[in-house]
């Protein structure tokens, strides 16, 4: 029997989070308006990562429909966008909704693979950030894939450190990284 891969809960605050890259060619962001726009992106970000199940197009508009729809806890469209370049292309997008208590957290952030390495995931996820802090969110919040090396670097890089779940208090507080499964 296959084991659930482990992941990593992470958070960082919303605050001081201003990623400007100059070779990512994004020049506007954009609200996600339907999960057909950017399932075909998400599919292609996906493929041969530690985070693809051998998904169809199909399934990748399923599960971000879901996601819109509160699967993942209520969906934050204020904080959802997809990064498009000068000729109006989309090269990534951010999908954000609420956690259990509250907290908003990064459900999917994902970049076209052709686009890969110049920084637009990281301005994805400063954007959210500025909405998020903008309307008055202090924290956000993500699961990441252990074996997804690649993700997990580049959160530590953004500032994202382990979240520890405190039994005494019943609330989170920073701790050293642990693999946690899900």
């Amino acid at each position: 029997m296959d084991e659930a891969p482990a992941h990593l809960h992470l958070h960082r605050s919303t605050a001081g989070l201003d990623h400007r890259d100059s070779r990512s060619g994004v020049t506007e962001f954009i609200p996600v308006a339907s999960a057909e726009d950017v399932a075909p992106l998400m599919l292609a970000a996906y493929r041969g990562t530690p985070d693809d199940e051998g998904e169809t197009l199909a399934d990748a508009v399923a599960i971000l429909r879901s996601a819109m729809a509160g699967a993942f806890g209520p969906w934050l469209p204020e904080a959802s966008f997809v990064a498009r370049d000068r000729g109006g292309r989309s090269s990534g997008a951010i999908v954000t909704a609420l956690e259990d208590d509250g907290t908003p957290f990064i459900v999917f952030v994902f970049v076209d693979p052709d686009r890969g390495g110049h920084g637009i995931a990281s301005l994805l996820i400063s954007r959210s950030c500025r909405a998020l802090s903008d309307s008055g969110h202090r924290t956000i919040r993500l699961w990441v894939n252990t074996a997804n090396e690649r993700a997990v670097s580049l959160y530590r890089h953004l500032g994202f450190v382990e979240v520890v779940a405190d039994s005494r208090h019943g609330s989170s507080a920073v701790g050293p990284a642990t693999a946690v499964g899900k």
